[in-house]
C-alpha cells in the first residue's frame, strides 16, 4: 500500500467508527419503559423547570408534522429552564424497524421514551382524565400550573406561545 491509501484507508475506518458510535447513542439515548408508573415522577416535578410532554408514533402525520416545533423548542433550554420529553408509543415490535430508524432520520435530539405499557385504562386517568388515549397529546406545566393539549400543534409559534405562557406565570 502506498502512503495515500493508507491515508484513506485510515479516514474510511474513522468514519465507519464515527457511524457506528453515532448509531449506538442514538438507541442508548432512548429509554424503554413497561410500566408507566416509572415515569409517572415526570409529570409531577416541583422545581423552576417548564416541562413539555408528547405522546406521539410514528404512525400519526400530525404527531410527525410537530415533532420539529418541539425540537425547537428544546433548543431555547439553552437559555431557560425547559424540558422537552418525548414519549413514543408504537407498538414494542415496531422500535427496532421504525422507531430508532426514524428518531435517527429526523435527527432528534430531545429525551425519548418508549413506552411499552399497553394498559392504557390503568394509567390514563393518571396523566389527564379527559384523555382517552389519541396521539398526538402534550402536557406542559411548571409546578402546580398543567396545561392539556388534545389536539396537535398546527405551528411552531402556537407551540412556542403555550409554553411561554407557563414560563411567564411562574
Amino acid at each position: 500500500m502506498n502512503g495515500l491509501t493508507k491515508i484513506l484507508t485510515f479516514f474510511i475506518l474513522l468514519l465507519f467508527c464515527f457511524s457506528c458510535k453515532n448509531e449506538k447513542e442514538n438507541k442508548d439515548s432512548i429509554s424503554r419503559v413497561w410500566n408507566f408508573e416509572e415515569i409517572l415522577p415526570l409529570f409531577n416535578k416541583k422545581n423552576d423547570t417548564t416541562y413539555i410532554i408528547n405522546f406521539w408514533a410514528t404512525t400519526c402525520p400530525p404527531c410527525i408534522k410537530e415533532l420539529p416545533y418541539f425540537e425547537k423548542i428544546n433548543q431555547l433550554s439553552n437559555s431557560k429552564p425547559i424540558k422537552v420529553i418525548l414519549i413514543n408509543r408504537d407498538l414494542e415490535k415496531h422500535f427496532e424497524s421504525r422507531v430508532i430508524p426514524f428518531i435517527k432520520k429526523h435527527q432528534i435530539h430531545s429525551q425519548i421514551i418508549a413506552l411499552h405499557d399497553e394498559n392504557m385504562s390503568k394509567w390514563l386517568d393518571m396523566v389527564y382524565s379527559k384523555w382517552w388515549g389519541a396521539l398526538p397529546f402534550t402536557v406542559i406545566y411548571n409546578g402546580n400550573n398543567k396545561r392539556f393539549y388534545l389536539e396537535p400543534f398546527e405551528r411552531y409559534v402556537d407551540l412556542e406561545g403555550e409554553v411561554l405562557d407557563v414560563l411567564n406565570e411562574n
